[in-house]
């Protein structure tokens, strides 16, 4: 650290790695400094003006608050000691309001995501008891752990603050992890065959794990190879994927012995595509109330391209009474067939008509149902 003197204006110049350049005012060094200047030198001139810097420097964590007081903790740091990986420790932190006037918590942070806190934004009155209450999410977590709570509030007009804190060693002593840590398909057409290898170790060797067992969703078999050393094993997945168009999200469930870390989860997630599907999804049409018949053509289509050996629709009351004609009819490939729905007895008062139903198509042997999704919208009459 180095600090000179500017005489033209006044300041003091103070050097420091750690704050890289602090221009403190002279008067703010006082009588003290001047004396110390010419009596002890300019070694001891530095060390009151490095005082004065940090001093400054620390001023905007206090965002304008005091140090805290008002409030007066039974304690103000826990240690939770060694807990396993996943815990989630709690504790509370009760106080009792020693001043004269009413205090009300508006505000409680943290530096760390792994804490949650809760409180009441009620005031407190004088000699009221209140409390914090923290808990600590350890999950993801190895090693060390501290968090720093700032505790906000106001009295009299006045802002304050108290800090708490917490601390925990987190172990993973016999934790088995998975590498890759999921079984991600992104998205992919159901029914497609799929397969993937996991690694699974001990995160931690210090406490002996075994693999007891391993459960999976039915269409997938997992297999349990032989361990490349101690510690470690080699698991093969392969299956093919349930007819569920939609979000999938499953998982596979390793077990072991050892009691802290029972269980390894690998979840297995995809977006799966229909494999017999309607082209397109929702067919409309606008159509004249006095014109002649209107009709709607929606593909049915096998996205492997397969022969569609049969198809078969679902009639409703208002595919009966609304409709004059459904016919379903060879496309231009043998994996395509047309459906034709005509309209010719009008809409009805609404504006639009939806009509939905469902139509099964067999496809190597197997039946898929398709929904059809039909709307007919009346056309405005012009403005005149």
């Amino acid at each position: 650290m180095g600090a000179k003197e500017n005489l033209a204006d006044g300041r003091v110049e103070v050097y420091n790695p750690e704050f890289q350049g602090v221009s403190v005012p002279q008067w703010e060094i006082g009588k003290m400094s001047q004396k110390l200047k010419s009596d002890y030198g300019r070694v001891f001139v530095a060390a009151a003006i490095c005082c004065a810097a940090v001093g400054l420097a620390s001023a905007p964590l206090l965002a304008k608050e005091a140090e805290g007081g008002l409030l007066e903790f039974t304690k103000k740091m826990v240690d939770f000691g060694r807990i396993a990986e996943g815990e989630r420790p709690a504790t509370t932190f009760e106080f009792v309001n020693k001043s004269k006037a009413d205090v009300r918590i508006h505000e409680v942070r943290t530096d760390c995501l792994c804490t949650s806190v809760e409180h009441s934004e009620k005031p407190i009155r004088p000699g009221q008891n209140g409390a914090i209450e923290v808990t600590l999410r350890s999950k993801g977590r190895k090693g060390e752990v501290r968090s720093k709570i700032v505790v906000r509030y106001a009295s009299a007009g006045e802002d304050y603050q108290d800090v708490l804190e917490l601390r925990a060693e987190v172990h993973q002593e016999g934790k088995l992890v998975a590498e890759p840590e999921a079984f991600e398909l992104e998205t992919i057409l159901a029914e497609t065959p799929v397969k993937k290898r996991f690694v699974v170790k001990n995160a931690d060797t210090k406490v002996k794990t075994n693999v007891l067992k391993v459960d999976s969703p039915s269409w997938l078999e997992v297999r349990i190879g032989k361990r490349a050393h101690k510690q470690k094993w080699i698991l093969s997945a392969t299956g093919t994927l349930p007819d569920r168009p939609g979000a999938l999200n499953e998982k596979i469930i390793v077990h072991t012995d050892n009691k802290t870390f029972p269980t390894l989860t690998i979840p297995v997630t995809a977006e799966m595509l229909a494999v017999v599907v309607s082209d397109p999804g929702k067919a409309w049409m606008e159509v004249d109330p006095e014109g002649a018949e209107r009709s709607i053509t929606v593909r049915i289509v096998d996205k492997r391209k397969r022969k569609i050996s049969k198809t078969e629709l679902a009639r409703t009351k208002a595919f009966r009474e609304l409709l004059n004609s459904v016919e379903i009819k060879d496309g231009s490939a043998p994996w395509e067939k047309v459906l034709i729905a005509t309209l010719s007895k009008g809409l009805p008062k609404k504006r639009v008509l939806i009509l939905n139903t469902t139509l099964k198509a067999t496809v190597a042997g197997k039946e898929y149902v398709v929904p059809i999704n039909l709307m007919f919208i009346k056309r405005r009459p012009p403005k005149n």
